[in-house]
């Protein structure tokens, strides 16, 4: 009886077959650097279109409040507005981050904050999406973002690193999930 009590307990998470082969997350100096090398079992085509998906953010990153696509950007990019709460413990703290976007043919992508229309002082993420498999791809995403804020120096470069590994880690099962249904 407990074999199969376990078996039920377990089951939604063997759905999950995302794998994070690399996640680094370094804040160093008031920039925070992400390293990110996952794979996961979604087709490319579905991924992208869950990755420029600019308005629902939020399905992704549960740090993402609210998401937009504004007016201003060069041509050929798209202007995204990110609204953000962290928080760490009890301090939560309400962020602005305005980015524009660009994707190539070749499943690459660059976003770069647009400095002074939120609380980044500079940034740049960019991610490529490619096919391992019929089923699965591998997703590589590296981010150097500089927030406008003060940081406690002892103890809040570990707690931002700890934050935002595990909001990562929510991402990649959370895109594999989304991929998952749009290639349905």
């Amino acid at each position: 009886m407990h074999r199969y009590l376990w078996v039920l307990l377990l089951w939604p998470l063997w759905g999950q077959a995302a794998e994070v082969h690399t996640l680094e997350v370094h804040y160093v100096d008031g920039a925070l650097n992400v390293q990110l090398d996952a794979e996961l079992n979604a087709r490319v085509a579905a991924l992208r279109s869950v990755l420029s998906d600019y308005r629902n953010l939020s399905l992704l990153m549960p740090v993402v409040q609210n998401s937009k696509v504004i007016a201003g950007a060069p041509p050929g990019w798209t202007r995204v507005h990110a609204e953000l709460q962290g928080c760490i413990w009890i301090f939560c703290r309400d962020l602005d981050h305005v980015m524009d976007v660009k994707r190539d043919d070749n499943g690459r992508s660059l976003a770069k904050t647009v400095p002074g229309a939120g609380d980044f002082a500079s940034g740049t993420i960019r991610w490529h999406l490619q096919a391992v498999g019929k089923y699965r791809s591998r997703l590589v995403l590296n981010a150097h973002l500089v927030p406008d804020i003060w940081v406690p120096p002892l103890i809040g470069p570990y707690l931002i690193e700890r934050k935002v590994r595990h909001q990562f880690f929510l991402a990649v099962s959370r895109l594999e999930r989304a991929g998952r249904r749009a290639q349905r």
